[in-house]
């Protein structure tokens, strides 16, 4: 689970800003929508992210998929056959050897770290994530992982990538490993994908393998979760239809009775896998539709599923940019307060950005974000830290959030001069 997130000059973080996850103890409202860690530190298993337009919000859900991305680049690189491989006993391949070799190519060649911006003079990048990660062994404990890089990242290669370990929250970090300046890949996934590797080397070597092992073992730990055990819905939440075919033949009853609350004339979830192709069909029982034909929201419903079913299992965190849109309000809540309700044990953690503040009723004031940009400088508040402009004073617990935002006193759209500019431009338009 994320304990905090840093960015600096990244995208229109342009000065440094951090998510803290850690609760305010003295707040006792909706505990259950909390963790308590072995160590007696307590963070948020929902965190909610809200903001006007162009405020950052899907810069933080970009941010922390791209070091996940860079960290796997190795390994799904090394694991893509060449075109040559590919198409050796398959000339009939579905995909042209033109596409695929422009494909190969991406994955191999193309940085996917999030741009910095371009326009500070330090030019300078960081993105650094804390979690705590529950291993059942040694390596359980917090790891802070950070990544620096300039906009020259895709010619000279990053020029910090750090983790960083303790096994409790009060101690020092101690680093686990440390890149130099001008490493193109992850040290990460490079080194597990090469492990055995590795390995049968220094044995060969002589040399005793133990630092090594014990090294990986913090890299897999870190990866698993990072990578294996978490997930994300972006705004366009396109789920492979077979992928949700599996899920739904696992948990079958749990998307029938979700897609039952955006129709209620939905009434049975069918997987056709009698062909290569899995197909999933939603029956109202006068005609069935394949899921390509459903609706915008039932899609998003399937999505939130099969990402709740995989970061579930291992208490994984689920990414959710845009989360709010194209699903009713009341749907919206009903799936925030699977992170609330005490009696569901197995959630992982929800992060999630969105533009409605009334989806946020339920939420802790420690578990709002509130992302303002002015001038183009983002800031961000905790809304337990929130100051009433009338005021100056941290607003009390009766202060309305909904109403806040809504009369823009929580300025989420500090430009309204400029909406009659661009009236009158129109109205003496030629």
């Amino acid at each position: 689970m994320f304990v905090s997130i840093e960015l600096e000059n990244i995208g229109p973080y342009t000065k440094k800003v951090k998510y803290d996850f850690k609760i305010n103890k003295k707040d006792k409202k909706n505990l259950d929508s909390t963790i308590e860690l072995p160590d007696g530190v307590i963070i948020s298993k929902i965190v909610g992210v809200i903001a006007g337009n162009a405020s950052g919000k899907s810069t933080l859900i970009d941010a922390l998929t791209s070091i996940g991305a860079f960290m796997d680049k190795p390994i799904k690189a090394r694991k893509m056959p060449s075109v040559d491989e590919l198409y050796k006993d398959n000339d009939s391949f579905p995909i042209s050897k033109v596409s695929y070799e422009g494909y190969y190519d991406f994955v191999r060649n193309h940085n996917p770290l999030i741009s910095v911006n371009r326009s500070n003079k330090n030019n300078v990048g960081t993105i650094k994530v804390e979690m705590y990660i529950n291993t059942k062994n040694d390596y359980e404990g917090y790891y802070q992982y950070t990544v620096q890089y300039d906009s020259n990242v895709d010619l000279t290669g990053v020029l910090l990538e750090k983790l960083e370990y303790k096994r409790k929250y009060v101690n020092k970090y101690s680093i686990v490993f440390q890149t130099r300046s001008g490493v193109k890949e992850s040290e990460i996934g490079s080194k597990l994908f090469s492990k055995q590797n590795w390995i049968v080397e220094l044995e060969s070597a002589g040399m005793d393998t133990k630092g090594f092992e014990n090294r990986m073992n913090y890299y897999e730990s870190f990866y698993k979760k990072y990578i294996e055990e978490s997930s994300i819905m972006l705004f366009d939440y396109q789920v492979d239809e077979e992928d949700v075919a599996d899920t739904i033949k696992e948990e079958k009853y749990l998307f029938l009775k979700a897609l039952k609350m955006v129709d209620n004339s939905v009434v049975d979830v069918e997987v056709d896998a009698e062909t290569d192709e899995k197909k999933v069909f939603i029956n109202y029982g006068n005609y069935s539709l394949r899921y390509d034909y459903l609706s915008t929201a039932t899609k998003k419903i399937c999505d939130f599923l099969y990402n709740f079913v995989i970061t579930s299992k291992n208490s994984g965190v689920l990414l959710s940019d845009e989360f709010d849109s194209s699903l009713n309000r009341e749907v919206s809540k009903m799936l925030l307060s699977i992170y609330i309700n005490s009696n569901i044990k197995k959630t992982g953690q929800f992060i999630f950005t969105a533009i409605t503040p009334e989806i946020f009723e339920k939420l802790r004031r420690d578990q709002i974000f509130i992302l303002t940009k002015e001038n183009g400088i983002v800031d961000l508040t905790r809304y337990d830290e929130f100051r009433n402009p009338d005021n100056n004073q941290i607003v009390r617990n009766d202060f309305s959030f909904t109403k806040a935002y809504k009369n823009n006193i929580i300025k989420n759209y500090p430009y309204g001069n400029l909406i009659n500019d661009f009236i009158k431009y129109l109205e003496d338009r030629i």
